[in-house]
């Protein structure tokens, strides 16, 4: 009897055997069929008939990746190298999927696993070199780049990828030679096309950029990026209707570009369609809400319809995507001036001169501001800050003048608006008070000069002043 039951039992362990073994069969032939759901609930019965099978844990991982359950996969390869801990592929395909969860720092250590494993593992050293390229290394990406390429010489991803690294490293002639490798060694590589075709409209060779992205697109007719930098070349050439159409053409393939809206907007406004630029614009920003610079020309647009509440609204919010932006606070004071907020202009004007002390525009506003409210000593100190930076800076000295005229000190008056005409002579308001300031100091003959030159510079207040006081 106990001899019957040993022999029942090794029945059934070879019954289960053989089940087992068809599971894992069908659920591999299901893999290859890409039946990936058959083939999980294949992979799950081997591995609830023997929870300590690798090999059923492994390809359970790649079906669940080839599903999307990244967690899940990651899951099932990492239980796979706890069972066997020296298969390479297995630490290879757990850094490809750590790789895609953006675990960087994971999914290197794995590679590098795999490495010590085989050191000419050249498919973990390319993948390798592409996360230090995700992760800004881009010298150690050239250098694993350059040993994949010891060892496949013709292998054209790796001169696409060191064509980037060397790029972001502003090295632009090896990046050109990497990219025309590629394209030598794969002529249907579209990305190495248009990435050339980048660098040489970053060169100003718009001629050469135009062949290769027309290329690009040869080769990948809904290349959208290859469009719109096309169009971009258009807009350069001063040809709009051809820009607006290529930009277009991005749109259609893909309209949810962000870019090709924003673009779109520059376009139009150029054409003076201020109304369709704003909604370009507000297109833009619905599909990248970080776009600093769309709020902020849509800003300026608002501001030529007048709609200056809206104005504000953008210049805000552009402010909230970047807080030291110079140029949003400057045009948000001045709105803020039209508005009557002179306070409210002044601080503008201080934020933008915060983030950007050399900005003259900001001084000269608010030191014709502070001027407006009474507080001559500190325009004036704006003003000498304006001069300081640009000695010519004929609208400095034109509104210095101004407060030292205000203040009846005449003689400076007279100083500054003539330095003010050297450099801008055709000023007729400058003429006008500076003959007022002549007036004033008691030369009537150099004031009644000054203001026929700007009553013939078409100055109406001249014409008053000479007809008043010139008989």
């Amino acid at each position: 009897m106990k001899k019957l039951t040993i022999i029942l039992l090794l029945i059934v362990i070879q019954l289960q055997s053989q089940t087992q073994f068809e599971y894992y069969k069908n659920g591999l032939n299901k893999e290859n069929d890409k039946n990936y759901n058959g083939a999980l609930i294949d992979f799950a019965k081997v591995i609830e008939m023997n929870s300590s099978n690798d090999s059923a844990f492994f390809h359970r991982s790649l079906v669940k990746y080839n599903l999307g359950y990244t967690e899940g996969a990651l899951a099932d390869i990492s239980k796979a190298i706890l069972i066997n801990n020296q298969n390479l592929i297995y630490h290879f395909f757990r850094g490809k999927v750590s790789a895609t969860l953006e675990n960087y720092a994971n999914a290197i250590k794995d590679y590098n696993y795999a490495l010590e494993i085989n050191p000419k593992f050249t498919d973990a050293i390319f993948n390798r070199a592409l996360l230090k390229f995700y992760q800004g290394d881009f010298i150690s990406t050239i250098s694993d780049l350059n040993v994949v390429l010891k060892q496949k010489p013709t292998y054209p991803k790796a001169y696409y990828f060191l064509g980037k690294a060397y790029s972001s490293l502003n090295d632009i002639k090896s990046s050109i030679l990497n990219y025309e490798k590629a394209i030598e060694l794969d002529p249907f590589d579209s990305d190495s096309y248009y990435n050339l075709g980048t660098l040489k409209f970053q060169q100003g060779e718009f001629e050469n950029a135009t062949k290769l992205f027309l290329k690009s697109i040869d080769i990948n007719p809904n290349f959208s990026k290859a469009y719109l930098n096309l169009s971009i070349i258009d807009f350069k050439n001063k040809n709009f209707l051809k820009a607006l159409k290529n930009c277009q053409k991005a749109l259609e393939i893909d309209s949810l570009f962000a870019d090709a809206f924003y673009y779109k907007g520059i376009f139009n406004t150029e054409n003076n369609e201020v109304k369709q630029a704003v909604l370009d614009f507000g297109k833009a920003i619905e599909l990248k809400t970080s776009f600093q610079d769309v709020y902020y020309l849509r800003g300026l647009l608002k501001f030529d319809l007048k709609d200056f509440k809206g104005s504000i609204e953008d210049y805000n919010k552009s402010l909230l995507v970047n807080s030291s932006f110079p140029l949003a606070y400057f045009n948000r004071a001045i709105v803020k001036d039209i508005l009557n907020d002179t306070n409210g202009a002044i601080e503008d004007y201080s934020l933008a001169i915060k983030f950007k002390p050399d900005f003259i525009d900001s001084y000269i506003n608010r030191g014709i501001l502070k001027s407006k409210i009474g507080n001559f000593n500190e325009a004036i100190e704006d003003l000498n800050s304006a001069i300081d930076l640009d000695p010519k800076n004929s609208k400095a000295f034109f509104y210095r003048g101004n407060i030292r005229l205000i203040t009846k000190e005449f003689n400076f008056s007279i100083q500054d608006y003539t330095i003010s005409l050297l450099f801008d002579p055709f000023n007729g308001e400058a003429f006008n008070k500076r003959g007022e300031a002549h007036f004033e100091y008691k030369e009537s003959f150099e004031a009644c000069k000054d203001w026929k030159r700007a009553v013939e510079l078409g100055n109406n207040t001249a014409k008053e002043n000479l007809q008043k006081n010139c008989k």
